[in-house]
């Protein structure tokens, strides 16, 4: 994963968090 996005609104423990949460459901099916 790049680190490019600094400058967006979301920071990268934000999208850590999204990113986990997705996984979550996927797993959850």
């Amino acid at each position: 994963m790049h680190n490019r996005g600094e400058e967006k609104d979301m920071t990268f423990e934000e999208a850590l968090e999204n990113l986990e949460r997705v996984v979550d459901e996927l797993e959850k099916g």
